[in-house]
């Protein structure tokens, strides 16, 4: 099972378990924010906490299924959205605590989370966005897109 929930002196946890790296298919994505709606609306969860089991806390969607069915793009990316707004919406403060990688959604769970707590461990990163554009990675011109200024 992806996604394990327990209930404990009013902290609802959700623990993302999906071996080995905490990739989530489009189902896995679209169940995420149905538990966190759910839990979060129960009476006795005064606040949500948001982590993961093994070696890192998330590495976004799962790609091998990506690769088999790239007609599901739409559902995941939906189950993406669901789950970010899940969280933003949900009745009670949502923690997320990260440790070693935080990868593409995993961005977005933290995002949309009211605190982040992270180990010492944690790193995030966006793959998507070192894509190539001419003769420079796209990543490079991320400062300029925020500051206006380009680092040329």
């Amino acid at each position: 099972m992806a996604i394990r929930t327990d209930i404990q002196g009013h902290i609802g946890e959700v623990v993302l378990d999906q071996p080995p790296v905490n990739a989530l298919d489009s189902k896995s994505w679209n169940e995420l924010a149905d538990v966190i709606s759910a839990l979060g609306a129960r009476a006795e969860v005064r606040c949500l906490l948001v982590r993961a089991a093994g070696k890192g806390f998330c590495a976004g969607v799962d790609i091998k299924e990506m690769q088999q069915h790239p007609e599901r793009i739409v559902e995941l990316n939906r189950g993406n959205f669901r789950t970010f707004r899940a969280i933003r919406a949900c009745d009670v403060p949502v923690v997320s605590a990260v440790h070693a990688f935080v990868i593409g959604g995993g961005i977005g769970i933290c995002g949309a989370s009211d605190v982040v707590i992270a180990a010492d461990d944690a790193f995030f990163s966006l793959p998507e966005i070192v894509t190539y554009s001419g003769s420079k990675p796209f990543s490079m011109s991320i400062p300029s897109f925020f500051s206006g200024k380009s680092r040329t």
